[in-house]
């Protein structure tokens, strides 16, 4: 239901059924006179995101960024004939790191940036501040209102960390955001 709402604040027009899994009358809903097409979740084959790969040439300076200062685990990795890493998230590999010798040039790919759910804004901040970690801090607009965190990882990846509306930043969060 909030997909849907997000995808008509988006696009600001309902979807078209033409360009949606035609689902029964009853799965559908109606905001402010717009009908929005729910997402049924036994018509998707995907049922979550997985992981995010990088690729580094420093893979030690990237395991003290991510398990170090953000505090994921370094956990099992099956034997693959190149050396790297997978982080794990309460229990779950969220993020492969696979060692190159040389980055590529030019940079491979679209992915614009990776995010994770977090909590302790305040005490991640200061992590931030204390490794001299670039950040930029913004509230979400809308209903919804997360604080997000960008900043950069050593391989030069954007990193997003969103926090619950409800924590607490600190009073000089506003200078704090150096981006």
């Amino acid at each position: 239901m909030a997909i849907d709402k997000y995808l008509y604040q988006l696009f600001k027009k309902p979807i078209p059924e033409t360009d949606i899994l035609l689902l029964p009358a009853i799965d559908r809903l109606d905001f402010n006179g717009c009908p929005f097409p729910l997402f049924h979740p036994r018509k998707t084959m995907i049922l979550r995101m997985d992981h995010f790969t990088i690729v580094t040439d420093q893979l030690e300076h990237t395991r003290q960024f991510y398990v170090d200062l953000l505090g994921l685990e370094l956990g099992p990795r099956p034997p693959f004939p190149v050396d790297g890493l997978w982080l794990y998230s309460k229990g779950h590999p969220v993020l492969h790191v696979i060692l190159v010798a040389k980055m590529p040039n030019p940079r491979r790919g679209v992915l614009d940036h990776m995010a994770f759910a977090a909590e302790g804004l305040s005490s991640t901040l200061d992590k931030l501040d204390q490794h001299a970690i670039r950040y930029r801090i913004i509230r979400a607009p809308g209903e919804i209102r997360t604080w997000q965190v960008f900043f950069r990882d050593p391989n030069d990846v954007e990193v997003e960390l969103d926090f619950a509306p409800a924590e607490q930043p600190p009073p000089d969060w506003k200078e704090r955001s150096k981006l």
